[in-house]
């Protein structure tokens, strides 16, 4: 502040006292040398709202996300073989077959063991029927397990037409309509693996 604007200020001030004394109206306005003070209207919102603009304005909410669906899924993952030993004549000799069963699904797999059977076919050219090497029933397989089927058997490379095996699992026919859900294979896609005798051979 400058000397002036103060001297000003005292002279106001002066004055107005004085006329309070008086009784006289204090003489209104702005003080010596202060600009007025301007009034600034209020902002009226003539224009009301549509849905969607308050829609907008609302806090926008995740939406739930869904549970996941319980799926019980074993599968025939894999069917492998490994040569054990081999003859004096090298086209023969033994291999071993290994079969895994693994539950891919969530859940685990409860069943009556009578209903589910998981068996090793071999398939030899010519006959009409596989015949069963190994097999074995389901009880409880829960969510990421496994079992396995093992077998050994004699193997000639020389055979024109090996066999063919199979690793399967089958259902009793009526395991989707007893009323226990903890059966139900929710993927029968992936329910059996097959290996050829020529790729025994190739990998002799």
């Amino acid at each position: 502040m400058n000397r002036r604007w103060m001297q000003k200020m005292a002279v106001t001030l002066l004055l107005a006292s004085s006329a309070l004394m008086a009784g006289e109206p204090v003489p209104k306005g702005p003080a010596p040398g202060l600009a007025p003070t301007k009034t600034v209207a209020p902002i009226k919102n003539t224009t009301p709202l549509t849905d969607r603009q308050r829609q907008a304005l609302q806090p926008r909410l995740k939406a739930p996300i869904p549970a996941a669906r319980e799926c019980r899924d074993p599968a025939a993952q894999s069917l492998t073989f490994q040569v054990l030993s081999r003859d004096r004549d090298p086209t023969k000799g033994r291999v071993r077959l290994t079969g895994t069963i693994r539950n891919l699904g969530t859940v685990a797999f409860v069943s009556d063991p009578r209903q589910v059977i998981v068996s090793l076919e071999q398939q030899i050219p010519g006959e009409r029927r596989a015949s069963t090497l190994v097999q074995r029933n389901i009880s409880n397989l829960a969510a990421g397990a496994s079992l396995t089927l093992v077998h050994d058997l004699a193997w000639d490379t020389a055979l024109e037409f090996p066999a063919t095996f199979t690793l399967r699992l089958s259902y009793d026919p009526d395991i989707y309509m007893d009323a226990n859900k903890q059966n139900d294979d929710c993927n029968q896609n992936n329910n059996t693996q097959s290996l050829g005798g020529e790729q025994i051979t190739r990998g002799w």
